[in-house]
């Protein structure tokens, strides 16, 4: 079931297996669970991916273009072709990467107002007032005098 890297003879380049530190290790599929699979079907990651609530190890893993480049080389294609389709999904990472900072510009832009006196510049953004939340606000019981801290009654 699981797959094997034979070793390769003195003077050879060793064929690399699947690095496992690569793969992230999400507290969900610490359990174990048995799935019912037939033997005639493959049980991929996707499928233990699912089994569990999560994506897929591919899709997951911290640098998918190297997923993306080993499975254009075992897909066969040559070294120029694959170089070409890596430097125009470099182009496209790039111009989604620079569209990206210009929309974070512009909306940073419109929710600041600048004030320049003299050397100074005052950047105002807008707040909202008002709301109260859980830290600031109420008080907790517990801290009050008197308080029964145990609980008195089973529901």
């Amino acid at each position: 079931m699981l797959p094997v890297t034979q070793l390769s003879p003195k003077g050879l380049t060793q064929a690399f297996h699947e690095g496992l530190q690569d793969m992230q290790s999400h507290p969900l599929s610490h359990r174990q669970t048995f799935v019912p699979v037939s033997e005639s079907r493959t049980f991929t990651r996707a499928d233990a991916g699912n089994e569990f609530g999560l994506p897929p190890t591919e899709e997951s893993v911290p640098h998918p273009d190297l997923i993306i480049l080993q499975r254009e080389k075992s897909a066969g294609l040559d070294n120029t072709a694959r170089v070409d389709m890596q430097r125009e999904r470099d182009r496209q990472a790039m111009v989604r990467r620079e569209e990206k900072e210009r929309k974070e510009k512009e909306r940073k832009e419109k929710n600041e107002m600048v004030v320049e006196k003299g050397r100074w510049a005052w950047r105002l953004t807008k707040a909202t007032t008002g709301r109260v939340g859980f830290r600031y606000g109420v008080p907790h019981q517990d801290r009050k005098k008197g308080q029964v801290k145990i609980p008195t009654r089973v529901l």
